[in-house]
């Protein structure tokens, strides 16, 4: 198996499979092992010094950044009744005070 830097981050090549170029560095099973099991805890890596020996030479730990997220439609009704019903009762307000307090 070998390791290539795709901008920092992680990609793998089998050499039955793909061209393997010079850049790419070939890599023991045990590391490309460990790297699918730590990834599958939910852990993250980029690449540190892809000539590195150690996993932890190699690899670095990393926290993706979150996606912000589009608020859904439901939410996006929910505000604007929140937006309407405050309206309501600022007009409620001004109209009641222009009857002279009584409805």
């Amino acid at each position: 198996m070998y390791i290539f830097n795709d901008n920092g981050y992680v990609g793998f090549k089998d050499k039955e499979i793909n061209t393997i170029l010079e850049t790419d560095t070939e890599i023991s099973d045990e590391l490309y092992n460990k790297y699918f099991e730590l990834q599958a805890q939910g852990k993250q890596f980029k690449i540190k010094n892809i000539n590195g020996i150690t996993f932890e030479e190699i690899f670095e730990e990393y926290i993706p950044e979150p996606v912000p997220q589009e608020p859904s439609e439901v939410d996006k009704l929910k505000a604007e009744n929140e937006t309407m019903k405050q309206s309501i009762a600022e007009l409620t307000v001004l109209v009641t005070s222009m009857m002279g307090g009584g409805v």
